[in-house]
């Protein structure tokens, strides 16, 4: 990074550069300086319905946990798609025969399966699946970044 500072600040200083040409170099050092691993933070979005017997809504919250390392982002996103799948948009109230798909964990306490997600040290990281439950259904989840490619919707939405 300071090499590429360095170079940018040469090239301003003792050369000619069309203004325009030095605005798309100063907007592509921006861009680079701000996808630095450890500047860029990535958080899951989750899109949801809610309500209660008078009706519904679309809201959006945000899971409570940031990466710096997008594959671990990535793997939680996919624990979620999992745990999605198996429980087929419901909460679960019996332990399901057979054998659990990753990051999906029962809780004999409260009697009912729980999502398992990762830090950034691939630590196991506990988290409340509040997008499933009577009233409400999960539409997209999707990691918040400049990549389309990292998010999924279900088919009800």
């Amino acid at each position: 990074m300071e090499r590429i500072d360095k170079t940018f600040n040469y090239m301003r200083i003792y050369t000619h550069i069309r203004a325009d040409f030095r605005e798309i170099i100063e907007k592509l050092l921006r861009n680079y300086k701000l996808r630095g691993k450890n500047e860029m933070k990535w958080r899951i979005r989750i899109d949801y319905e809610t309500g209660d017997s008078f009706g519904s809504e679309n809201t959006h919250d945000y899971l409570d946990i940031e990466w710096e390392n997008l594959d671990m982002a990535k793997e939680s996103l996919r624990r979620i798609k999992n745990h999605f799948e198996f429980c087929d948009g419901k909460h679960c109230w019996t332990r399901p025969e057979g054998d659990l798909p990753v990051g999906v964990d029962w809780n004999d306490k409260w009697r009912c399966l729980r999502l398992i997600l990762v830090d950034d040290d691939y630590n196991d990281y506990p988290c409340a699946a509040f997008w499933i439950g009577y009233f409400e259904y999960l539409h997209t989840a999707e990691i918040v970044g400049q990549d389309s490619d990292m998010k999924f919707t279900t088919d009800k939405y």
